[in-house]
């Protein structure tokens, strides 16, 4: 990432856990509750002016794509998730012209 420019709307989710019960045999079942901030950034070319290495946490991501607006119907995603992505879209086709990319000589 080179830097953050713009942000995208947040949201919360739960994500439900199953836990050993302390001291017996049954589980118990616990809630975390998340909120994700969206951020649009701009990434500095590894190779070259048109590609990007991408290098993703394991611990966090599983995989990632580029994808066009036409793309997102093919993804199991959460309607929250294409809301942010969707959201992301716009964002860019307004403000994109600030960021083109030139040739790198």
């Amino acid at each position: 990432m080179e830097e953050i420019v713009g942000e995208i709307s947040p949201f919360e989710y739960s994500v439900e856990k199953m836990l050993a019960a302390g001291g017996s045999t049954g589980t118990t079942t616990a809630t975390k509750t998340t909120i994700q901030l969206n951020f649009v950034v701009r990434v500095a070319p590894a190779v070259s002016a048109h590609v990007v290495e991408v290098t993703l946490n394991p611990q966090e991501h599983q995989d990632y794509a580029w994808i066009s607006r036409n793309d997102l119907e093919r993804y199991n995603i959460t309607e929250q998730m294409k809301g942010v992505i969707t959201d992301a879209f716009s964002w860019a086709e307004k403000n994109i012209s600030a960021f083109q990319i030139t040739a790198i000589e």
